[in-house]
């Protein structure tokens, strides 16, 4: 495979050309989710142990009051997941977890 470089400085992967940040690498992820229904349907089928419905949403970095930052969000019939979207190896908290119970009570 060639090198392929910007301005001079190697580009290892598609976040060198869009940015590294964690909202940067949310906002790809959630493109592409919401382009590739089955990029989608893969990750609930990693996530969950029954087939995904219709894809009905992909939400990015919506807040919600009392519930925290959602970072990613995926509707797909009676199946709802969040992802915490998390630079390197940083695990989310306990606390910060527990406030996304909300969203889940209200989707059955």
């Amino acid at each position: 495979m060639a090198d392929l470089t910007l301005h001079g400085r190697p580009i290892a992967t598609v976040f060198n050309l869009l940015g590294a940040n964690e909202d940067d690498i949310t906002y790809s992820l959630g493109w592409a989710l919401s382009q590739s229904e089955r990029l989608a349907r893969a990750v609930l089928a990693e996530v969950f142990d029954a087939p995904a419905g219709e894809i009905d949403a992909v939400r990015l970095q919506e807040v919600i009051p009392g519930a925290g930052r959602i970072d990613v969000e995926i509707e797909a019939g009676d199946l709802h997941l969040i992802v915490e979207a998390k630079r390197g190896w940083n695990l989310p908290s306990s606390d910060q977890l527990e406030l996304y119970a909300p969203r889940f009570a209200t989707s059955g």
